[in-house]
């Protein structure tokens, strides 16, 4: 984005405005550089800046510029050349225009600006007086550190006329504005200027200068005075100028060190808001990681679970085949158990049966032998049969022996498969429970990782809305940081332009000092040569005066010149 400044000079005795343009805020050795070149191409070769001032909207005045931040957008300025020997026209500023090497040479107002009449500021070599119209614009206020007054400005021109010069040396010896130069006035005016002469002698040219002995010197005196002591005259004009000279510089000193003390406050506030700016940044970006490493212990505890759950899932696989292994076995456990007591009830059905037949038999005895008491001819048959009962009896009781033998044998081994079957019964209760606790445990792990996953939900979203907070903490951070950078670096240049200021001043006294040394002697010369004029005049107005007396008593006395003691 282009930076415009308006730069108005003197080419020619006449007035030119030129619209400036410059990447951003120029630095003063390249806004000087720019206008050099700009104006030798517009007509003013060797064009060379001596001072160049800026015109303050707000308060009507202008002031010398002395740093780049008094710079802003379309700000006014006005560049004194250098080593120029014709005085500055006074004329109004034109409205600005583009330079005529850009191809643009109508004139063109700047943009937000509608010039009136815009003066141009007062030049230390070319102006003695004079009334200036105000600009009206329609600028937004700038917003600089502090508001510059103008510095005060010298009204001695470099090269005067004798007049001129008279006026104002008398203007400057009036100290209390009455309209002459009284004898204290004279005196103090002497100290204060330091002119190289001892008290004696300042009321000796006092005197001199009182030429009708009334006390003081009025204009006409003075005026004859300096015809006299032209040497002396010179002397005060240019210690008189001088002393505005340096007052102006000093003035821009002082203004140039408020500017530095407000650019220090900017920069310590600068720096105060960088480093809220900072700490904020700082505390965001602190969150955002505390943010950021609870997510990551989410995560990692979500692994965590996951990888509980992968392993609780395999266990629980493992001992569902367990279960289904162990419910195998119970039901072997238990098909042997069936069996075996199939066997018992086969064995138990074996001796009912074999009960009945003895019952059975046991009853065919008591019929026989109910018949071997009825048919005592069938005993014999009758005891046969019974024998032959008896016997088939025993056999039967032996059956039933062996029947009662296998049936406890049957009954041991029933006995065996419920004492076997028991603990794998209780193996399995607690293989049972164990899935069911394991199912359980997956069901909160399940239920875990949920509420975790969220969590983790939730500080994601904290974490877009903590980047989102960030992004106008890192601007606005940026912003403090360039805006103390730049603070930094104007205040940098003020220092460095007031270094540069303090230096002149004192280059500016050096160089006054070596003059007036030299003045020194001249000053002595001038009143030893005119008191020795005066002696002199004296002496032959004396002469002239015995002569003519001594004419008038002889009788010669024919016409005679006259003479005064004045001039």
């Amino acid at each position: 984005m282009s930076f415009t400044i308006l730069v108005a000079a003197d080419i020619h005795q006449d007035k030119v405005n030129l619209e400036l343009s410059f990447a951003g805020v120029p630095s003063m050795m390249e806004l000087y550089q720019k206008i050099e070149s700009t104006f030798s191409a517009e007509g003013a070769p060797g064009f060379r800046i001596d001072r160049v001032q800026v015109f303050d909207a707000a308060s009507g005045s202008w002031s010398d510029l002395t740093s780049a931040v008094q710079l802003s957008e379309y700000k006014q300025l006005y560049a004194f050349q250098r080593d120029v020997v014709a005085a500055e026209t006074q004329k109004p500023i034109p409205p600005a225009r583009k330079p005529a090497s850009t191809g643009f040479s109508f004139a063109a107002p700047a943009p937000y600006q509608q010039f009136d009449a815009v003066s141009k500021p007062l030049a230390t070599r070319s102006l003695i007086g004079g009334t200036f119209d105000a600009v009206r614009t329609s600028i937004v206020p700038e917003t600089l550190p502090m508001s510059m007054r103008a510095a005060p400005q010298t009204a001695f021109p470099a090269d005067p006329s004798d007049d001129v010069k008279v006026r104002l040396v008398f203007d400057e010896l009036d100290m209390n504005k009455n309209g002459v130069i009284e004898k204290e006035e004279w005196k103090k005016m002497f100290k204060v200027l330091r002119v190289p002469l001892s008290q004696a002698t300042a009321e000796d040219l006092f005197s001199r200068a009182d030429a009708d002995h009334d006390g003081v010197a009025n204009r006409p005196d003075f005026s004859n005075f300096a015809e006299h002591y032209p040497v002396l005259v010179d002397s005060l004009y240019v210690r008189i100028q001088s002393n505005a000279e340096e007052k102006r510089r000093l003035k821009i000193v002082e203004d140039h060190r408020q500017l530095i003390d407000e650019l220090q406050r900017r920069e310590r506030s600068a720096t105060s808001h960088h480093k809220v700016a900072f700490e904020e940044l700082r505390a965001a970006e602190l969150a955002m990681r505390a943010l950021d490493q609870d997510t990551q212990i989410k995560n990692a505890e979500i692994e965590d679970k996951r990888a509980e759950m992968l392993q609780l899932g395999e266990d629980l696989t493992e001992a569902q085949r367990e279960r289904t292994r162990r419910e195998r076995t119970v039901a072997g456990a238990r098909e042997r158990e069936r069996q075996a007591q199939m066997v018992v009830e086969g064995a138990r059905n074996d001796i009912e049966d074999q009960k009945g037949r003895i019952k059975a038999k046991e009853d065919a005895i008591d019929v026989s032998r109910e018949r071997a008491r009825e048919l005592e001819a069938l005993l014999a048959e009758a005891k046969r049969d019974v024998d032959r009962g008896l016997i088939e009896l025993g056999q039967h009781n032996d059956d039933l022996e062996e029947l009662r033998t296998r049936e406890k044998e049957a009954m041991v081994q029933h006995e065996q498969t419920q004492r076997a079957v028991e603990p794998l019964m209780v193996l399995l209760r607690e293989q049972e429970s164990e899935v069911t606790r394991m199912a359980e445990r997956e069901s909160q792990l399940e239920g875990m990782i949920e509420t975790l996953e969220q969590e983790i939900g939730r500080v994601q979203q904290k974490m877009a809305n903590a980047d989102q907070d960030l992004i106008p903490l890192r601007e606005r951070e940026a912003h403090t940081k360039s805006v103390h950078q730049q603070a930094q670096s104007e205040l940098d240049e003020a220092r460095s332009g007031l270094r540069q200021l303090e230096q002149d001043v004192e280059d500016f006294r050096e160089h006054r000092r070596e003059v007036e040394d030299k003045e020194h002697r001249l000053l002595e010369e001038e009143v030893r040569l005119r008191e020795q004029r005066y002696n002199l005049e004296e002496r032959e107005g004396t002469h002239h005066a015995e002569k003519h007396r001594h004419f008038a008593e002889t009788g010669r006395l024919q016409t005679a010149p006259s003479y005064g003691t004045g001039y």
